[in-house]
C-alpha cells in the first residue's frame, strides 16, 4: 500500500511537471502493481472470513469497490479544477493512508471475529436443531 500511495502522489506531481513519459509509464506501472496486489490480498482475506460463502463475499467486495470507482470517476475532474492535479493525487493518496488502519484493524480482528460467527452460527444450528 505505501509503495501504491508514494507512486499515485509521484505520478500527480509527474503530470503536473510535464514528467517525461518514461517516468509517467513507471509510476503507472508500480500503481498497478500495487492495486493488484492489495486486491488479491483483500479478496483472499475476505474469502478466508466467509469460507461458507466465497461467492456471495467476492460479489459484495466488487459491487463496493465498483461504487468506490465510479464516486471517484465522478468527482477527480472537479478536485483537480479545484485543487490542480498534484494536489488532487496528494489529496487521494491521503485518503488512501487514513484508510489503512481500517485494513490493518480487519487483519488483526478478522480470525477473532470469524470465530466468534461460526460460534454463533453453531449455537443457532443447535437451537434450531440442524
Amino acid at each position: 500500500m505505501g509503495m501504491g500511495v508514494a507512486a499515485l502522489v509521484s505520478y500527480g506531481w509527474a503530470l503536473t511537471y510535464a514528467a517525461p513519459l518514461g517516468v509517467s509509464i513507471f509510476l503507472l506501472v508500480l500503481i498497478g502493481i500495487a492495486v493488484a496486489y492489495s486486491f488479491n490480498s483483500l479478496n483472499n482475506l475476505l474469502i478466508d472470513l466467509y469460507p461458507t460463502a466465497p461467492s456471495n463475499i467476492t460479489a459484495a467486495s466488487n459491487l463496493t469497490r465498483c461504487l468506490f470507482g465510479a464516486a471517484g470517476t465522478a468527482s477527480v475532474n472537479p478536485l483537480i479544477n479545484a485543487m490542480g492535479v498534484g494536489w488532487c493525487y496528494t489529496f487521494i493518496g491521503g485518503l488512501i493512508v487514513v484508510a489503512i488502519p481500517l485494513l490493518l484493524l480487519e487483519m488483526r480482528k478478522g480470525p477473532q471475529w470469524r470465530e466468534e460467527r461460526f460460534c454463533r452460527l453453531d449455537q443457532i444450528m443447535e437451537r434450531d436443531g440442524l
